[in-house]
């Protein structure tokens, strides 16, 4: 049999096929090392944000939640304030019920239960009092009524006293300083402020067992004048429905507290048979503190409250239930304006008094809020997503491997074939008279005779080709140099 095969062919090798492969192959790789790498980062990012936001909206609604009800609960606490002084108001208006019995009146048992509606109403400190309006000329008469009032009350020793005697006082304004303790006698409702009031609004009792301001004349300071003033004014122009002439004064500083905003509510007091006759009023001093106090669950941190009234206002911080003041001013962190709760207003009850003023409540949180809610579910999830990826690709890779060797091995092991088959083929040119000047015709012979393209030639492809060109014994024996392997 002869082969005559031109080595000057234009045919593609195997070689050139294998290296375009091989280089496809390898673009194929990287690209899918990237789309791995970039599927890996892309399915962390979303689940890690999405976890985020998840944690972030549980926090917001738990927010909403606790502020809700926080609100509804300081608007109720100012109310109750509200409610405790129109109850004493309503209890000297009956046992007192005509008009000519003031300003000479007594209730048995004040202290304690003014004391009782303190507790009621949310404050534990002495927060109410009452006070009768007194004509300069019944001075010296409510004065003598109202010693056996303090005695009879419990009251120290001295308890109406000051270092000028025993009498009605203001404080003095004037420096240097009259008496050892600022007081100065008031008898008549003149003032340094400009009230023109004549009568005088002196105060009897409050819940304090020690009676510190016992004859104290109310109405001598400005900032309490003018919502007597108001009050009294008001009661003139809605005899029809004087209760609701209570007032409500500014944000102010007290002596029981003089770190913690406040505010008084005064209450006026008719009696039932002269209703529209303004002869006093009670006057209930709000802690805005006590207020707050409990709003929130004492386990909840990082809430702050912005109290405002139409001039002023302070910012909170609530921590185990406790209201602590942060300072002046509406301090709240801006960058949760989004999440504000509010305002309410506290103290939106009718009043005809136009000094009264208006207080709103605002609630805030804080990153504390925020942190309670963090956890790390995010950064876990979206680590075992890429650590799962990761594993997947490395079990491709370790195949890719895996194949790429058993590949190489036979290509390894038809490179022998085809290397000791050309050796055989030119050792009997007698017999095959086959023209081999390249490795590229012999590469083709081999690709002829290796019919089922398995890379190898076996016996019977071999037996095939030679056909009876050669006796049976010498193919044996070339059959026994080509079978490197001896698989047949």
């Amino acid at each position: 049999m002869s082969l005559n095969i031109s080595t000057n062919s234009t045919t593609p090798t195997n070689a050139d096929v294998g290296s375009s492969c091989s280089n496809k192959t390898s673009v194929l790789r990287v690209l899918l090392v990237t789309s791995l790498v970039a599927a890996a980062g892309v399915c962390a990012g979303v689940a890690y944000d999405q976890l985020s936001k998840s944690e972030a909206n549980v926090a917001i609604l738990t927010f909403n939640s606790i502020a809700d009800a926080a609100l509804a609960r300081a608007k109720a606490n100012a109310l109750q304030k509200l409610d405790a002084a129109a109850v004493m108001a309503t209890l000297f208006a009956w046992q007192f019920p005509d008009a000519d019995q003031w300003p000479f009146v007594e209730m048995a048992g004040y202290i304690p239960l003014a004391a009782s509606l303190a507790k009621l109403s949310g404050s534990g400190i002495p927060n109410n009092s009452y006070t009768v309006v007194v004509p300069p000329e019944k001075i010296d008469e409510l004065l003598e009524h109202n010693k056996g009032v303090v005695e009879r009350a419990g009251c120290p020793e001295g308890s109406g006293s000051s270092d000028f005697g025993y009498g009605v006082w203001k404080i003095d304004k004037s420096n240097p300083k009259q008496f050892d303790d600022g007081r100065i006698n008031a008898t008549d409702g003149m003032n340094a402020w400009g009230g023109e009031d004549p009568n005088l609004s002196v105060l009897l009792l409050n819940n304090d067992q020690n009676c510190p301001i016992v004859n104290y004349d109310v109405y001598s300071e400005k900032f309490r004048g003018i919502h007597i003033d108001a009050m009294r004014e008001c009661s003139a122009d809605h005899p029809e429905d004087p209760i609701d002439c209570f007032t409500t004064t500014d944000i102010q500083f007290v002596l029981y507290n003089a770190d913690d905003p406040a505010a008084i509510l005064y209450h006026p007091i008719y009696p039932i048979n002269n209703p529209g006759e303004f002869v006093g009023f009670i006057a209930s001093l709000t802690i805005w503190s006590t207020v707050l106090q409990d709003i929130v669950p004492a386990y909840v941190d990082g809430i702050m409250v912005v109290l405002e009234s139409e001039t002023q206002a302070y910012t909170y911080e609530m921590r185990e239930g406790t209201a602590y003041v942060v300072g002046k001013g509406d301090l709240h962190d801006a960058n949760y304006d989004m999440y504000k709760a509010g305002p309410i207003t506290l103290n939106d009850y009718k009043s005809y008094s136009n000094t009264s003023s208006t207080y709103s409540l605002s609630i805030y949180p804080t990153a504390i809020v925020f942190q309670e809610f963090e956890t790390n579910t995010p950064t876990v999830v979206a680590v075992s997503l890429v650590a799962v990826i990761c594993v997947v690709a490395s079990l491709f890779f370790v195949y890719d491997l895996l194949v790429r060797r058993e590949i190489r091995a036979l290509k390894e092991q038809s490179d022998r074939y085809k290397q000791k088959f050309g050796e055989i083929v030119k050792s009997r040119p007698s017999t095959c008279n086959i023209d081999l000047k390249s490795k590229t015709a012999l590469e083709i012979l081999f690709n002829k005779l290796d019919k089922d393209g398995n890379g190898t030639v076996d016996r019977d492809e071999l037996k095939l080709y030679v056909g009876d060109t050669i006796e049976e014994k010498d193919f044996e024996a070339m059959w026994e140099n080509i079978d490197l392997d001896k698989n047949g």
